[in-house]
């Protein structure tokens, strides 16, 4: 990498889905990450931070999911070069 290599790291994840209703699930997952890149200025990977994943899951057929997700960093709320938003199909065979 340009500014230096990933250090060790550890982190931990929560998930809460609510699978009541047969059609959409939202969920939710909480990331705790310890930092993991040297310091650098300008970014803030160096530090520990908690993430969410906002999102719900619907299954439009037995066999094919799309999911949808808000991704971003709670701790370094500043800094929205860490949010994202995703999309996916999954299908089973």
């Amino acid at each position: 990498m340009a500014f230096g290599s990933f250090r060790d790291a550890c982190g931990a994840h929560g998930t809460w889905e609510y699978r009541r209703w047969r059609k959409v699930r939202p969920f939710l997952q909480l990331y705790l990450e310890s930092g993991f890149l040297p310091k650098q200025p300008y970014q803030k990977l160096d530090r520990s931070s908690l993430q969410h994943d906002l999102g719900f899951h619907w299954q439009i057929k037995k066999n094919l999911v799309f999911t949808f997700r808000y991704l971003n960093n709670i701790t370094h709320n500043e800094n929205t070069a860490d949010m994202g938003f995703g999309a996916s199909l999954t299908a089973s065979f």
